[in-house]
């Protein structure tokens, strides 16, 4: 799998290689930025999971895209500045957007037994916040009987 390093952010949802490169904008807060309400904190999450799964559903229908029955799941954070970020908070962060992503059927499910991890890495764009799933098949959906 080969990576492109973004000049800008890019489009929201594109097939790459038999890959799905999904973008979904702004950062979910991470467990160190919590809001030490739980109310607030489980609104934020819904509202995360919800433009994760609006994103998803888009792209499942402009595309074609089958949920495999295996997926590897590589992260990118677009981040806006060279500040060092923690990495295992960032990726702690993306929570609410992957069970979006499963909701949003581009995903079989998010356990071990269906979902491998690629290693997170980070991409500085001035000014922008993101994160960019890349999803390779690595096993196939199985096949439908055209009902």
């Amino acid at each position: 799998m080969t990576f492109t390093r973004f000049t800008e952010p890019p489009p929201t949802a594109r097939i790459v290689d038999g890959q799905l490169v999904l973008m979904i904008p702004g950062r979910p807060p991470t467990p160190n930025n919590r809001f030490g309400n739980v109310y607030a904190e489980r609104s934020a999450a819904k509202r995360w999971r919800r433009t994760a799964w609006a994103i998803g559903v888009d792209a499942v229908n402009r595309s074609g895209w089958k949920a495999p029955a295996r997926a590897r799941i590589t992260l990118t954070f677009i981040v806006p500045d060279n500040r060092p970020r923690d990495i295992d908070n960032l990726v702690a962060s993306t929570k609410p957007l992957t069970d979006g992503l499963v909701d949003a059927k581009v995903l079989v499910g998010d356990k071990s037994t269906v979902l491998e991890w690629g290693a997170p890495r980070t991409e500085v764009i001035k000014g922008s916040a993101a994160t960019v799933y890349v999803i390779e098949v690595v096993v196939p959906p199985p096949p439908t009987l055209g009902l």
